[in-house]
């Protein structure tokens, strides 16, 4: 009987030997981001505590989640491990890959009630890897703010870790979908609170994005009387619009010098009074002497259109004199309906050139020429005059009539234009802008061509050195940024032209320029030499332009 109670005795002493194993150590092998202490404080299992395989498991997922909260996500934890060591304890070893891609084998949601778990999962890739979180959160908030949500977060909440396999819940706060119904207006003292609405082209959206607020303040700021502009949704119903307004006149001039030709000097004024009584109205004049023995002149008015339709026109009126050859008359309309940054509309025009007071062979018939057609605009750049990113683009197709000698004539004609902007770095930007026209080659008059030379399409040649009903261009732009509106840059212009009696595919311009802010204005420099046919222009027989922009 007592060799019985001995073996029992024996049996329980060795069972709770068994039962009671203690930690001697804990180590953290491949551990170089935290520190020992760091990555010991952050477990339950200590030294001398008795060992649990269920807490050391836990402690694992402790410890990546320690990574995480760090924003370590190549993280892969192995183990725990227990290795027994002669005086019946163990040490417990967390090996830590921390340059791992470890696999999400189980992703949750909490909090998503707008967008449901399958849209969200849709969004991400199929296979998941812990690593690519950071990217994760930031296309699930991504999909929200398209949605609307401007004010939706999202974060890892929790994560578990079994055998190998990590499971991920994200907690989701949707906020509520903006909707603005109030406004709040700081800055603008000239500009009314309903014109910023209207120019800012948002009453017009149903969804509002980040995309979209940052393309309206781009359209504000893009007019000549707005410096900057900034649109920030304070709530879900509430948006802030804050400008900074500019001058409200603006008088330029420019003058250029040619030392071909006899020294020719060639020039321009342009008088602007802009937002009229706070409307986004306009009334512009011009007066322009390319050559001593031509002249022009014209008035521009920019109607905004009623506040509550997105509809605005354009009208313009215009007379040059050439010597005494012909006097050309010209009015223009626009009318257009607009959107974020597209603009789609119609347009008319008539034009007559009447003959001047010599009376010779080379005196010209009255003509008259009307043309209808339709056009499409699209601008999402970030600046008026000097953009650092984003794309113009124009198309207009329309149907010009011509009334010669008592004969109408039909012809086709189209007109494309897209200017690029490509930023290197912070000051340093890339413009490219590629050009074409091209009308119906039918029984042609010298007054239906397009012409080609000089600081609108060609530096570095003379003003309408070249003529044809076919030509492009492009204009190709380094610019450096001196500050918001000065920048110098280097250019090279290329251009093709076609007509009945020619084709040039070698005109060539480069030089460099400079606009510079002064206390005066603005201060415009541009020098170009061009290349034509093999043979680059004396640098002294280049085209020089010198003038300066003054906001009144």
């Amino acid at each position: 009987m007592r060799i019985r109670l001995h073996l029992l005795f024996l049996a329980l002493f060795a069972a709770s030997a068994v039962w009671s194993i203690v930690i001697r150590d804990i180590q953290f092998q491949g551990a170089t981001l935290f520190s020992e202490d760091q990555l010991a404080s952050s477990i339950q299992s200590q030294p001398g505590n008795e060992f649990h395989f269920a807490t050391a498991n836990e402690d694992a997922a402790r410890l990546l989640n320690r990574y995480l909260q760090e924003r370590h996500f190549t993280i892969k934890i192995f183990g725990p491990e227990a290795r027994t060591n002669s005086d019946n304890t163990v040490s417990v070893i967390f090996t830590i890959d921390e340059a791992s891609a470890m696999a999400l084998e189980t992703l949750r949601f909490d909090g998503n009630q707008y967008i449901s778990d399958q849209q969200l999962r849709d969004a991400l890739p199929t296979s998941l890897l812990l690593r690519d979180m950071p990217s994760y959160l930031e296309t699930l908030l991504d999909v929200y703010t398209s949605s609307g949500f401007l004010f939706a977060q999202v974060a890892l909440d929790s994560l578990w870790l079994a055998d190998n396999a990590l499971g991920v819940e994200l907690k989701i706060y949707e906020g509520r979908e903006c909707r603005f119904s109030r406004y709040r207006f700081l800055g603008n003292t000239a500009t009314r609170e309903q014109t910023l609405l209207k120019i800012s082209r948002l009453t017009q959206e149903r969804t509002y994005t980040p995309a979209i607020l940052d393309q309206a303040a781009a359209t504000i700021a893009r007019k000549s009387y707005i410096q900057s502009c900034t649109i920030t949704p304070l709530d879900a119903n509430t948006l802030q619009i804050e400008v900074k307004e500019g001058k409200m006149s603006s008088i330029s001039a420019l003058l250029g010098l040619s030392s071909a030709h006899s020294s020719t000097i060639t020039g321009y004024v342009n008088l602007e009074f802009m937002n009229l009584y706070g409307t986004d109205r306009s009334l512009a004049f011009h007066w322009q002497q390319l050559k001593k023995d031509r002249s022009s002149v014209e008035l521009a008015y920019h109607e905004a259109g009623p506040l509550r339709y997105p509809v605005s026109g354009d009208i313009s009126l215009y007379r040059e004199e050439v010597d005494s050859t012909y006097i050309k008359s010209n009015a223009n309309l626009q009318l257009y309906y607009y959107t974020a940054a597209h603009d789609w509309g119609l347009s008319a025009s008539w034009e007559q050139y009447s003959p001047g007071t010599r009376d010779d062979a080379l005196a010209i018939e009255r003509a008259t020429y009307r043309t209808i057609g339709a056009f499409w605009r699209y601008n999402n750049t970030d600046h008026s005059y000097n953009p650092t990113r984003g794309q113009s683009t124009e198309v207009h197709y329309y149907t010009r009539i011509s009334n010669l000698q008592g004969k109408s004539t039909p012809r086709q004609g189209a007109e494309a234009s897209v200017i690029l902007y490509h930023p290197i770095n912070s000051r340093t930007v890339v413009s490219t802008g590629i050009h074409g026209k091209v009308l119906e080659n039918k029984a042609l008059s010298a007054f239906d061509y397009f012409y080609l030379g000089g600081n609108k399409n060609l530096r570095g040649f003379v003003e309408d050195a070249f003529f044809g009903y076919r030509l492009g261009w492009i204009n190709a732009e380094l610019r450096y940024l001196l500050s918001r509106n000065s920048r110098g840059f280097v250019f090279v212009d290329y251009a093709v032209v076609q007509n009945q009696n020619y084709s040039y595919y070698d005109l060539v311009g480069t030089g460099v320029g400079l606009r510079l802010q002064t206390r005066l204005g603005l201060l415009g420099i541009d020098y170009g030499i061009g290349y034509h046919d093999g043979t680059i222009r004396n640098p002294l027989d280049g085209i020089l332009h010198v003038g300066i922009k003054t906001n009144l």
